[in-house]
């Protein structure tokens, strides 16, 4: 799925820029990103692929 790819990409730019887990979601429902489901992001939502091993790089 290479739009989630390029969806989570842009949470940890966002998030190495500093921006927090509002910011993030604002900046993502804003440019029109939704998640898998098709709902907007919630700041619960960046939480909760931030520390995802399988998006962080711990999982191969």
């Amino acid at each position: 799925m290479p739009e989630e790819a390029i969806i989570v990409q842009k949470i940890f730019e966002l998030y190495a820029a500093g921006r927090g887990l509002k910011g993030i979601a604002n900046e993502l429902n804003h440019n029109g990103y939704r998640t898998k489901i098709g709902n907007t992001f919630s700041t619960t939502a960046i939480k909760e692929i931030l520390p995802n091993p399988f998006y962080n790089g711990k999982v191969n």
